[in-house]
């Protein structure tokens, strides 16, 4: 988040934060999103290697959040454009 100080200037605090968009996923894959990610809930604890830059990696702890079925479009079997937030997002040194 964008914070302004006293003088005026902007800067950036918080934590980090970044959506992943799966373009289809089956009820069995999102059930096992759901109890292996987030004990049968909508949110849980994770940690995830990402790229920071062009060839820079990092690992981080973060929040992932899952959509609740009546956020996600179906289509027959499947549901399509599922996002993955992940909020919180801490580098582990």
């Amino acid at each position: 988040a964008f914070r302004i100080r006293a003088d005026g200037t902007i800067y950036i605090a918080g934590f980090g934060s970044m959506s992943l968009l799966l373009p289809a996923i089956t009820w069995a894959q999102y059930e096992h999103l759901r109890t292996t990610y987030a004990a049968g809930g909508y949110s849980g604890l994770v940690t995830v290697g990402t790229r920071t830059t062009g060839d820079t990696y990092a690992n981080y702890n973060a929040v992932l959040r899952l959509p609740t079925p009546e956020e996600m479009e179906r289509q027959f079997t499947h549901w399509l454009g599922v996002p993955l937030r992940l909020t919180r997002m801490q580098v582990i040194p």
